[in-house]
């Protein structure tokens, strides 16, 4: 049979990891904090587009007579 002495072992054994962990939690918790970032995001360089609508939209190529013209190996696409 244990005497007491022994279970204060085995208590302080188990208070002890508890407390490490808790320690080391705190610890990570500290050192692995992200950095906040100065803006809100990334920032994306856009073309202006004209204010007056003069001008005509781009016309969208013909894919269905563009594709079979082009060659890969010439490397042109149509």
């Amino acid at each position: 049979m244990m005497d007491s002495f022994e279970w204060n072992k085995i208590f302080g054994g188990v208070l002890g990891t508890l407390l490490f962990v808790a320690a080391l939690n705190i610890l990570v918790d500290e050192f692995m904090t992200p950095e906040k970032p100065a803006s809100g995001g990334m920032t994306v360089a856009t073309p202006e587009t004209p204010t007056s609508g003069t001008s005509a939209p781009e016309a969208k190529p013909d894919w269905g007579t563009v594709l079979p013209k082009a060659d890969a190996a010439a490397g042109n696409g149509g």
